[in-house]
């Protein structure tokens, strides 16, 4: 039997935002390394790609490229994040993945998701509690919630 191929594509902005905020970078981090795991026992993993603001770059390029993600700085704008994400998923996208992990609550995927299960590809969208929008829910297969313990001073 031939083992999944999968490819997954990390909106950094979408899901280190609370740890942003609060500058716990290294648990957003952690919090994506785990979610990493986990997709790695759905198969083999043969695209891990992520892009974010400038800012957010200098803080996690060199920990995500440990974990086999390569990140790409975005320009700025709105939904700039999301636009160079579909545009990867669109245009390098290998012929032999089965299963695409979206790693964004953003409607903006919705689109690109509905083309991919219409090409016969599994997609499952990963999303922080309370982030995942209709749109993009009503687009994949199935869906991941990535869970986390909020600390005292991401409360404050």
């Amino acid at each position: 039997m031939r083992e999944t191929r999968l490819a997954v594509y990390l909106d950094i902005e979408n899901l280190v935002h609370p740890f942003r905020e609060s500058g716990l970078w290294g648990q957003g981090i952690g919090l994506v390394a785990s979610f990493l795991r986990d997709v790695g026992r759905m198969g083999t993993v043969v695209v891990a790609l992520a892009v974010c603001d400038r800012d957010a770059w200098r803080h996690v390029a060199f920990p995500m490229a440990e974990l086999g993600v390569r990140v790409f700085a975005h320009s700025g704008g709105p939904d700039a994040a999301d636009v160079a994400l579909v545009e990867h998923i669109r245009g390098e996208l290998p012929p032999s993945v089965g299963t695409i992990v979206i790693a964004s609550g953003d409607h903006l995927f919705a689109a690109v998701a509905s083309e991919l299960r219409a090409e016969g590809r599994q997609v499952v969208a990963a999303s922080l509690p309370g982030a995942l929008s209709h749109q993009l829910y009503g687009s994949v297969d199935s869906t991941h919630l990535l869970c986390y313990e909020p600390t005292r001073t991401m409360a404050a």
